[in-house]
């Protein structure tokens, strides 16, 4: 009898653990940057010899790790400037602070990138796996600070091991509910302190981070994802050959709320989640589940 007990109770967490990789299932997560919009500006060059209003570029550092806290990989991805494109014709025009439609970033601009962006394309998740998403948006000026950026990007980059293992275990409780895949504590995850960088520029007409607070210390938001979260979370649409698109996810980099405010940038992002399922992975699944559902008739 217990020979029989302890078999059932094997294949039972046999069971178990397939169903929680079947809703964690591969396949292949891609974020997109729908929209962003300037709801106000920063303290920009007078004379506006960098463009007139804000010039914006964005830095993506984007992660992903295993279901045993092992970070697979990390990188960056680096748009194009988006702003006034008279004397700047390698910029993307966008916004209307040139009063000869040239664009430049101001209050109330809003800006659908489209194809020109470089979003994270269809990044490869094993069952269990997670992606950590760090989006960072710049304001471009004269004073490019090459040596800080290099040193801030590198640093972040360079985080990852930490803020993984800490993500990992958020995630164990996070079903995708109330934006529980979203951090803006970063004291909570492991993230370095910046502020040995981003204080060299603050309150200066200079290339910097947006999301700067008044002591000098970057606060970014971070998302943390899987398969399992953006399935949760789709939106009414049908699910078709896999593929699940989670709602648009808004957040505000809001400086005036952080202290720093000395004529410095409020802007909100809109990004899009779509998770894209591995269906042969699927099948395997669903065999394994009528295996596991035999097995249990049979005892």
């Amino acid at each position: 009898m217990n020979k029989i007990i302890i078999v059932v109770l094997l294949v039972m967490k046999s069971f178990f653990a397939s169903a929680q990789s079947y809703n964690n299932a591969p396949g292949w997560i891609t974020i997109d940057l729908n929209d962003f919009m300037c709801n106000k500006a920063t303290e920009d060059d007078p004379l506006n010899f960098d463009g007139y209003g804000d010039e914006v570029y964005f830095v993506i550092f984007y992660s992903a790790a295993n279901p045993y806290d092992v970070t697979k990989y990390s990188d960056k991805l680096v748009s194009k400037i988006y702003g006034d494109t008279y004397r700047f014709p390698d910029r993307i025009l966008a916004g209307h602070a040139n009063p000869d439609n040239k664009g430049g970033m101001s209050s109330d601009s809003q800006f659908f990138p489209g194809n020109e962006f470089p979003n994270l394309k269809r990044i490869r998740v094993e069952a269990g796996d997670f992606i950590t998403i760090i989006p960072t948006i710049r304001e471009w000026d004269n004073c490019s600070n090459g040596q800080l950026q290099a040193a801030f990007e590198s640093s972040m980059i360079n985080s990852f091991n930490g803020v993984n293992l800490k993500m990992l275990a958020i995630l164990r409780y996070c079903n995708g509910y109330n934006g529980c895949y979203r951090v803006s504590n970063t004291n909570a995850i492991n993230l370095p302190s910046f502020k040995d960088i981003v204080s060299q520029i603050m309150y200066k007409t200079a290339s910097r981070q947006i999301g700067i607070t008044a002591a000098g210390e970057f606060s970014p938001i971070v998302f943390r994802l899987n398969s399992a979260i953006i399935k949760s979370q789709h939106s009414n649409g049908p699910v078709i050959n896999g593929r699940s698109n989670m709602n648009y996810i808004p957040f505000t980099v809001n400086e005036d709320a952080l202290g720093n405010t000395s004529a410095h940038g409020i802007y909100t992002l809109r990004n899009h989640f779509t998770f894209e399922e591995d269906m042969t992975s699927q099948r395997h699944q669903q065999l394994l589940h009528q295996h596991h559902r035999q097995l249990l008739q049979d005892q």
